[in-house]
């Protein structure tokens, strides 16, 4: 009986060893799932990134595109602003002349009949 005892010794020596090693491995299989679950997480955060990223690329391109717009159309109001400010000068200076060619002739009337009146006077 002393001899089995010394296998079974063995063989239970055996059975931690194996245990153990079976124990570490497990241990490593632990650490790898646990960093590729980081792995994963990190590339999952990145692809978030990558389209929130394309996507503000996209809204800022859709944003300029909307302010050439508004510089375009600011350009064009201040054309026409400009074309009726210098239409309306225009007419302010015809205005202006026909007023002044109004008075002027009224002038002249008014000259001319107190030089038929004094004509008319003298000649008398």
């Amino acid at each position: 009986m002393s001899t089995p005892q010394p296998q079974s010794q063995d063989q239970i020596a055996l059975l931690v060893f194996r245990v153990e090693a079976l124990e570490r491995t497990v241990s490593g299989f632990n650490q790898q799932l646990s960093s590729y679950v980081r792995e994963r997480e990190n590339d999952l955060n990145l692809k978030m990134l990558q389209n929130a990223a394309l996507h503000i690329g996209e809204e800022v391109s859709t944003v300029r595109s909307d302010m050439r717009a508004l510089g375009d159309e600011v350009k064009t109001l201040k054309d026409d602003l400009q074309k009726r400010d210098a239409a309306q000068h225009e007419g302010q200076s015809q205005l202006q002349i026909r007023a002044l060619v109004a008075i002027l002739s009224a002038i002249a009337i008014v000259v001319t009949g107190w030089l038929v009146a004094f004509l008319t006077h003298w000649i008398h």
